[in-house]
């Protein structure tokens, strides 16, 4: 049996439970009752953190588009209430989400709406699905109201979301024209009515633009008009062209163009885009622009014959570029081994180059094709034999062949020729024939142009490149042409010589030179001394010689023909 203690511990047992119960019980309820207005605050704040801006008492609206058009709406009228209103109930009706569907970098609406003094941003991102959405200040994001965009789409001022609200490209020559004057509709939807483009976010110009043009007139629309009338006027202001061109027809213009002289005219034109149920866009446009119009190149040889190892002038008039020229030859122009191609020099309006043709060629008509612009020339040039004769010798010692007609030296003076070609004139210097370098009364050959001399003590056989002398010692050694002096020198092979540049690329070189009268940078006349005739460099026979040598762009050519008849259509 229990004893009286131990149920009196029992029972103390119990109740101290039962009170430890209480307690625990007292102690949630207490605790919950402090958490309870956190939890309240907790779900308010979660509301208020998810609710859109409210901007319904805003009264005035700046949009800015993807393109930087600038927008401004007030609610003073009823068309800029609208606007604001729209994009009022865009926001109040927007779902909070958790980030913006589109890349970093994606182009947006800069949208400001102004309460009172305050003034809230928004970035507004729009689609031309109405997938639309807007980021606030605190970067967060909300999706718009699928019809309230839609509603967007509708409104001019998204012209700059579709590709066909663009005003129409004009492009001559390569220059992108403004139009003066533009009204331009677009069609946002499938099926839905055409929506005029706001003029402000058009592209247009005040002032008159100025194009170029290569000899042709090709205006170019990036969507071509249903029709378009074209005036055009010369500097003079005298009208000398009006048509009108129906879709694609303005293509013609060129072709129906007789211009025949560089000069500058004006061009007015107008464009309209018919409206149909198919096309996405229409509207009209004025455009009004001069051109710097340059009269169609004209390709010209100054011969149609010329004799191996010569030269032949290529003309190309109202070329001002000659950097644009392009040319090929049928077969390949060549000078020893190497492919050559003609240098084309401009003067500022017309351009012309010096065509060499081998002196060891077997070809005997070359046929040329040279564009410039629009044009396209087709030359024919025929080729006439030369006689060059070998079985000549030259007693010179081997250690003179050795030391001022080795390799390197002769390519040391190459070298140093083509090196002064960055300072040929860009226009002929020469006038007329060309004379000799010696008395020409009594000219003694020691060896012509193109021969094949031996030098005995060696062995080497070349082609002689130049025309060898028999001279006096001291004698007057002169100018064959007129023309500039840019080099006065020392070398190897030459001994001391000057070169001569008479324009486009053409050179005169005096060798073996025993003294100079002439210093870089002078000019000189057909017949004025420009050294006396010695024994240096490389000699091929005894005593004084002399030695001129023709080089065109670098490469060395007979120069006969220069003596007989000068440059034919060169004057």
């Amino acid at each position: 049996m229990k004893t009286a203690q131990a149920e009196y511990i029992a029972e103390g047992r119990m109740i101290m439970k039962k009170r430890r119960s209480a307690g625990i019980i007292t102690i949630i309820i207490f605790v919950l009752v402090l958490f309870i207005p956190s939890y309240i605050a907790i779900a308010s704040y979660d509301k208020t953190e998810n609710k859109p801006p409210e901007v319904e008492d805003a009264t005035m609206l700046n949009v800015s588009d993807i393109n930087g058009a600038k927008f401004n709406f007030t609610d003073e009228d009823a068309d800029g209430k609208a606007i604001i209103d729209l994009f009022s109930q865009m926001i109040s009706g927007s779902t909070r989400v958790d980030e913006l569907p589109v890349n970093d970098g994606t182009p947006c609406y800069l949208v400001s709406f102004s309460i009172g003094e305050t003034e809230k941003l928004y970035q507004f991102y729009f689609s031309k699905n109405a997938d639309s959405y807007f980021v606030d200040k605190d970067a967060k994001v909300f999706r718009i109201p699928t019809e309230k965009a839609s509603a967007f789409l509708n409104t001019p001022y998204a012209a700059s979301l579709f590709n066909v609200s663009s005003a129409p490209t004009l492009v001559l020559n390569g220059t992108s024209l403004l139009p003066n004057s533009i009204r331009w509709k677009f069609r946002t939807t499938q099926g839905g009515e055409l929506v005029e483009v706001d003029p402000k976010s058009l592209k247009t110009s005040v002032d008159t633009q100025t194009a170029t043009s290569d000899g042709s007139l090709d205006l170019v629309f990036d969507m071509v008009p249903n029709h378009t009338v074209v005036v055009i006027t010369d500097e003079n202001g005298k009208e000398i062209y009006n048509g009108a061109f129906i879709n694609d027809e303005l293509s013609k213009l060129s072709g129906e163009l007789k211009i025949k002289e560089s000069t500058v005219l004006h061009v007015s034109l107008e464009a309209e885009w018919n409206e149909t149920e198919t096309l996405d866009y229409s509207g009209k446009a004025k455009y009004e622009f001069n051109v710097d119009f340059a009269a169609p190149a004209v390709f010209s040889l100054g011969e149609g014959t010329v004799t191996r190892g010569g030269i032949v002038l290529l003309t190309a008039k109202n070329v001002k570029d000659a950097s644009k020229i392009t040319f090929t030859s049928s077969p390949a122009l060549t000078s020893g081994t190497k492919t050559i191609t003609p240098t084309f020099y401009s003067d500022g309006k017309n351009s012309a180059a010096l065509i060499m043709i081998d002196c060891n060629t077997e070809n005997t008509e070359y046929e040329f094709t040279v564009s410039y612009g629009a044009v396209t020339q087709t030359l024919k040039l025929k080729v006439e034999g030369r006689t060059y004769r070998s079985g000549y010798t030259s007693s010179v010692s081997a250690a003179i062949a050795q030391s001022h007609r080795s390799a390197a030296a002769l390519s040391a003076f190459d070298n140093m020729i083509k090196s002064q070609l960055s300072k040929t004139s860009n226009v002929p210097l020469w006038d007329g024939k060309f004379g000799y370098s010696i008395d020409e009364a009594n000219p003694s050959y020691a060896l012509g142009f193109g021969h094949t001399r031996t030098i005995t003590s060696t062995g080497e056989s070349y082609q002689n490149m130049v025309v060898d002398y028999y001279v006096a010692a001291g004698s007057d050694i002169i100018a064959v042409q007129n023309g500039k002096v840019i080099y006065v020198g020392v070398a190897d092979y030459p001994g001391k010589f000057v070169i001569v540049d008479h324009g486009l690329g053409l050179f005169s070189v005096y060798l073996h030179l025993g003294d100079y009268t002439v210093k870089e940078g002078d000019t000189v006349e057909k017949g004025d001394v420009i050294g006396s005739a010695g024994t240096s460099g490389f000699i091929a026979a005894t005593g004084a010689n002399h030695s001129i040598m023709y080089v065109q762009n670098g490469e060395a050519f007979c120069g006969y023909e220069l003596e007989e008849k000068g440059i034919p259509g060169s004057n």
